[in-house]
């Protein structure tokens, strides 16, 4: 009888444990949210629901009270009541100098023991800060695109450099620039922070630690900083200022500038972003190439409906698109884990929903990675796995990881059982993808958004792969599905004011969307409006070409073109303006044209600047030093603009 009870027992529990596994697949299924699931036909379906989830704007405005709580929150967060402020300012655009910045505060208090009193404030708050009141000022700052200074940080930047601001004399401070070094202007923003201090501080001033600039998440090289500041910190202004308490007036201006903070808030241009996007409806997808050879580009044309978001941009701004990753490849990272996905990865996330929507898995941490997998591994059970693994933690080469995503890396690491809290350690934060705009609000409307999305797929180790983004928009995300995006104000590439000022752009292959839209507002323009546009192919991927060339036929666009495989020899959209060099210089030294470049900024871009340089060397009679001075010019004064990236 107690054996019957027994197995009794035992199948009760066996159903109870059943039943909770199924309740919690259920609302991973229906996202949380009570939404009906679609029917599931294969068990390796429960693991992922790969449908686009619709979302919406947030409701209600955030009020004084709430957005002040919450920026004494962030900026005090490792302060110490007593100890000597330092400001940590940082300027972002994705978000890595915030995360820098946070980490310097934790290791500058930790390390002083509470003798210093880290605040950290965006530069976007500058104007709650009294500036005579900060002896020390750490700056971290990245450089968006090639040069520019992030958008939060421009007004910052703008009172510096007209001399608004009064910095204490003897300010002590130093700078980490983030850049990227494919980008020519590496680094520029924080160097050009630098030299406002420099220029506006008084007499007594000091720079704590030389300058650091830092290639993309360069971690050793931040935490060297991190030590020359602590370390200049801790020997020259301890001693010198003393440990006595000062007064902390932060507190009391945040609290009281609680309605400016929240106006920031609320501001509708900055309403979304990459951690609150607005879900915009797909309404045209349509490919722009033809695809004859499997290396012919694979180009799509996409528009999206803003609906109701408020959200307002103007030719030059660029459309974030926060992406999913590939359902296959989430379910292929589960099995190397050896996970269903509903485990718990951190702050009831499940792993499934980790490596779904914040996981690149493609951008892998090798100071952390290789310590996990070594971590995991046995020296009884996997000898040779275990020293494989500390070896690569060492120094894994960057041929490595350019070839293998984590799934790759964990299937050569079979014996691996990884905590599921430890997953998010291995890899980078999945950031968006930023397209330049190529729709005009005055000609397409204000509602529609359109981006020209050039498709990425390619093949390593064996294995066909997929751009994140690119194929999340041209294969998953369907007509009247939904897209997580926000806009990004691009100042720093607009068109003149004067629409009798003539332009010349330059776009080839994608390059193009940002002029198609400057072209489409420049239809009734007094100027002339050129543009260079290069593809490989003529009858492939001339994109926009029927439009182009009824512009053209209208007399609204003067059009030239470079097929670089159409022939023998390559001919690329540099070469096209050599053939006009000298119209090109008249316009440019003459009739003070716009120059726009859009692309490639490792080849393109620099081939397209050694042009215009030979260009005014041969047509206007400049030497090499006086040539470099004229682009310098050109660049100060707006004339000469550039929306480029790296590959």
């Amino acid at each position: 009888m107690a054996g019957v009870l027994l197995w009794l027992a035992a199948g009760m529990m066996v159903l109870v444990a059943l039943r909770s596994l199924w309740l919690t697949v259920q609302s991973v299924l229906m996202g949380g949210g009570g939404r009906p699931a679609r029917k599931k036909r294969r068990f390796e379906d429960y693991l992922l629901d790969d449908t686009v989830a619709p979302g919406g704007a947030p409701t209600g405005a955030v009020s004084a009270s709430i957005a002040s709580a919450e920026l004494l929150e962030q900026a005090y967060r490792f302060a110490n009541d007593g100890g000597l402020p330092v400001l940590i300012l940082y300027g972002t655009e994705y978000g890595f100098s915030r995360e820098v910045a946070y980490r310097l505060a934790e290791t500058l208090r930790t390390a002083s023991s509470g003798a210093l009193s880290p605040r950290v404030m965006n530069m976007l708050h500058f104007e709650l800060i009294q500036w005579s009141e900060e002896p020390v000022v750490l700056v971290v700052c990245s450089t968006t695109g090639d040069g520019v200074v992030p958008s939060d940080a421009r007004p910052f930047a703008d009172q510096l450099e007209s001399g608004a601001l009064t910095l204490r004399p003897d300010l002590h401070y130093s700078v980490l620039a983030l850049g990227d070094k494919g980008y020519p202007h590496f680094c520029r923003a924080g160097k050009h922070f630098e030299a406002l201090l420099r220029e506006r501080s008084g007499q007594q001033a000091a720079r704590l630690a030389e300058r650091s600039d830092i290639d993309q998440e360069d971690w050793h090289a931040i935490e060297a900083w991190f030590g020359s500041v602590q370390q200049a910190l801790r020997v020259e202004l301890l001693h010198a200022l003393g440990l006595q308490p000062h007064r902390d007036y932060l507190r009391d201006s945040i609290v009281k500038g609680g309605a400016m903070i929240a106006d920031l808030a609320n501001d509708v241009s900055r309403k979304y972003t990459k951690d609150n996007p607005y879900w915009a409806t797909m309404v045209v997808k349509r490919p722009l190439t033809v695809q004859v050879e499997p290396d012919d580009k694979e180009t799509v044309h996409i528009e999206l409906d803003l609906g109701d978001s408020g959200i307002r941009y103007v030719p030059g701004d660029a459309l974030g698109v926060v992406p999913r990753n590939c359902p296959a490849e989430v379910r292929r990272t589960l099995a190397a884990l050896h996970m269903s996905g509903i485990e718990q990865a951190e702050s009831g996330e499940t792993v499934r929903e980790f490596l779904e929507r914040r996981a690149d898995l493609k951008n892998l941490r090798p100071e952390l990675l290789f310590r996990v997998l070594a971590d995991s591994l046995s020296d009884v059970e996997a000898p040779a796995e275990r020293q494989r693994a500390s070896q690569l933690w060492t120094e894994a080469p960057p041929s490595y990881l350019r070839e293998r995503e984590l799934a790759d890396v964990l299937l050569e690491f079979p014996s691996a059982r990884i905590a599921p809290h430890r997953v998010p350690q291995m890899v980078r934060a999945l950031q968006p993808r930023f397209y330049s705009i190529a729709s005009s609000p005055v000609v397409h409307g204000e509602r529609r958004v359109a981006l020209t999305v050039a498709v990425v797929r390619y093949r390593t180790l064996g294995r066909d792969r997929q751009g994140v983004t690119t194929c999340y928009l041209a294969d998953r995300v369907h007509l009247r599905d939904t897209v997580p995006v926000f806009l990004s104000r691009n100042p720093n590439f607009r068109l003149p004011v004067d629409d009798a000022v003539p332009i010349v752009m330059i776009g080839p292959g994608t390059g193009i969307a940002p002029f198609r839209a400057f072209a489409a507002e420049r239809r009734t323009a007094r100027g002339r409006t050129l543009l260079f546009f290069g593809s490989r192919h003529r009858e492939r991927d001339f994109l926009y070409r029927d439009e182009l060339e009824e512009m053209a036929r209208r007399g609204e666009l003067e059009l030239y073109t470079a097929f670089s495989r159409d022939q023998s020899q390559k001919y690329y959209v540099q070469h096209r303006m050599l053939e006009r060099a000298a119209d090109l210089c008249t316009l440019i030294d003459r009739q003070g044209a716009y120059v726009y470049v859009c692309g490639d900024a490792l080849h393109m871009a620099r081939d397209v600047d050694k042009a215009l340089r030979t260009i005014l060397r041969e047509h206007a009679g400049l030497n090499a030093a006086d040539t470099d001075a004229y682009m310098e010019r050109l660049e100060r004064e707006a004339r000469y603009q550039r929306d480029v990236w790296v590959e």
